[in-house]
């Protein structure tokens, strides 16, 4: 027991040490006011601390540490780096005032979470335990226990390959294929959610027969693996097998065995193998699927030149638009062209280097100079893909496999995470009031529109073709509070967003006494809050299937229903 105390101290001061080490950097490099950045700081770190030291909830955890990576990490990496913001910020620019004023409203933003979570506590007098006295299965399970299991496992590996082809729900990409309604929504909505949600039901159930449960981790991991492939989202693996995993470890006086830390390590590298596999597939099929030359191969690198291309020539349009409109534009339109101009020429050039070097018996596609290259919207020939060239997608992924998974985890690390860049773009948006805010929260996201945060932050995805590209900069909760120019609201409206997660998480624990469920919904939840502002109104049906499935999972949990106390409490 002291070992285990020593190595939690000591692990605890190492992490400490990193923090002021980042602390340092990031105090020296703030240009504005140094008190300011203390009080941003420590109040994200207390914050942080919250979320995780004798916190029972999953939710606030996750979304304590959603936002400290948002903000105060984010700011602190790029003031050391000095590299670009990834997001677009607007009309920010940079200076010590604004810069201040983004602070402020992010130090309020946290103290809003702190006190909404003080409160809930003490009203709810400590309710925040989700210690198990008591199992729970249907009677009828161990019956069929084998059968339902097979049952399970089959329609995830159905969905998500019909998911895949038929291109239902896929992240940036418009659905290729509509079905009968509602056969779209419960398609995507079983990939995203529903099949993670069946997962850890049934290890619950397992783990209350006393069965083990490493079976069933394995499984979390293939559904991971599966929906993340499926839906073409990189951060989808983590999120499926993260929360069902740290439950069952902070459960595993009930959950594991004695002597299980021996399979730990086995069970460590296959996480390691199936995410690294994951990140390199999905970059690999963005790469494919998204924006493409004929003829010219394709990369991540090149890729990401088409997809900047397709975000010129809208920008272009929209420039020559505003100029007959009257309104000055000739000098954006000057850099705008320029830059397109150059990588329609640096991608001719790689055209001709893959037809001498890759297709010499491929017939050229005559470019006759800037602006005659047809960017291909979509690869795809029906609900199927089109390779032109196998050898490509061989070399891309292995590429990715070797480096471009650490490049991409490295991203992941730091710029995936949403809040500062929305809240920039918002303290430098100049009309903002309540009705702005009340329209974002009745805005309806629609082919061929742009939503308002898209214009509020100058997002680059506003002028790319929405019939074929979902694309969208977020805003975050604390950005979209700000939409009233008010920091009461901003602190008003991060004490009922905590408020809503705590007490629906306490009531899926109530009604299903199942702690990875709790878990694996308290992640949903709170990356909702962190990516909240586009279309909030459209996020509703999705809700709703959860809270049909929670109260399905109800109903047969309390039907012929067996319970026992633990004999490994």
């Amino acid at each position: 027991m002291r070992k285990i105390m020593l190595i939690k101290y000591i692990f605890f001061i190492f992490i400490l040490f990193i923090w002021f080490g980042l602390f340092s950097v990031g105090f020296s490099s703030y240009q504005g006011s140094k008190l300011l950045f203390c009080f941003f700081s420590f109040s994200f770190l207390i914050l942080l601390i919250t979320g995780f030291y004798k916190n029972k909830s999953y939710s606030f955890m996750f979304l304590t540490l959603f936002l400290w990576l948002g903000f105060w990490l984010k700011l602190v990496v790029h003031l050391a780096l000095e590299y670009p913001y990834v997001e677009s910020t607007g009309a920010f620019d940079g200076s010590i005032d604004a810069w201040d004023k983004v602070l402020l409203v992010a130090t309020v933003a946290s103290i809003g979470l702190l006190i909404g979570r003080f409160l809930y506590v003490n009203i709810t007098k400590g309710r925040l335990n989700y210690s198990c006295e008591r199992l729970v299965y249907p009677v009828w399970y161990p019956m069929f226990r084998r059968k339902i299991w097979a049952v399970l496992l089959f329609s995830i590996v159905i969905v998500a390959l019909i998911n895949a082809f038929f291109g239902i729900q896929q992240i940036g990409l418009a659905s290729r294929t509509i079905f009968p309604w509602p056969l779209n929504a419960i398609i995507a909505w079983l990939v995203s959610i529903g099949g993670a949600m069946g997962v850890v039901t049934l290890l619950w159930w397992d783990v209350s027969l006393k069965k083990s449960p490493w079976g069933g981790m394995f499984i979390i991991l293939m559904e991971a693996f599966l929906s993340t492939t499926s839906l073409l989202s990189r951060g989808v693996f983590l999120f499926h097998s993260i929360p069902q995993l740290l439950a069952l470890y902070k459960n595993k006086s009930i959950t594991f065995e004695r002597r299980y830390k021996p399979r730990v390590l086995i069970f460590l590298c296959f996480y390691l193998f199936l995410f690294i596999l994951s990140i390199s597939s999905v970059t690999t099929l963005r790469a494919l699927y998204y924006p493409d030359v004929n003829g010219v191969g394709f990369t991540t690198k090149i890729q990401q030149k088409l997809t900047r291309l397709e975000v010129l020539e809208g920008g272009v349009k929209h420039a020559e638009m505003l100029i007959q409109q009257g309104e000055k534009q000739e000098g954006h339109l000057r850099e705008l062209i320029k830059e397109r101009d150059q990588i329609e020429i640096d991608l001719s050039s790689k055209r001709a280097r893959y037809n001498d070097n890759s297709m010499p018996n491929k017939e050229m596609f005559p470019f006759g100079g800037a602006g005659e290259i047809k960017i291909r919207t979509n690869s795809t020939s029906g609900p199927g893909l089109r390779v032109e060239n196998e050898n490509d997608l061989y070399d891309e992924w292995i590429y990715q496999i070797k480096i471009g998974a650490f490049e991409q985890v490295m991203a992941l690390g730091v710029d995936r995470w949403v809040g500062l860049e929305g809240l920039m773009a918002v303290v430098a948006y100049p009309d903002k009031n309540s009705k702005l805010i009340i329209d974002a929260l009745k805005e309806k996201r629609e082919i061929g529109k742009v939503t308002q945060y898209q214009t509020i932050s100058k997002s680059i995805y506003q002028w790319t073709d929405s019939e074929v590209w979902q694309f969208a900069s977020l805003p975050g909760a604390v950005a979209f509070l700000y939409f009233s120019g008010s920091l009461l609201v901003v602190i008003l409206g991060m004490t009922t967003f905590t408020f809503l997660i705590l007490s629906v998480e306490d009531l899926v624990f109530i009604i299903t006494g199942n702690p990875l469920l709790c878990s694996l919904l308290g992640m949903v939840i709170a990356n909702f809050v962190a990516q909240f502002g586009i279309t909030p109104r459209q996020d509703i049906p999705y809700f709703l299937m959860i809270s049909i499935a929670v109260i399905a999972i109800w109903l047969v949990q309390n039907r012929k229903v067996k319970s026992f106390k633990s004999e490994r409490l």
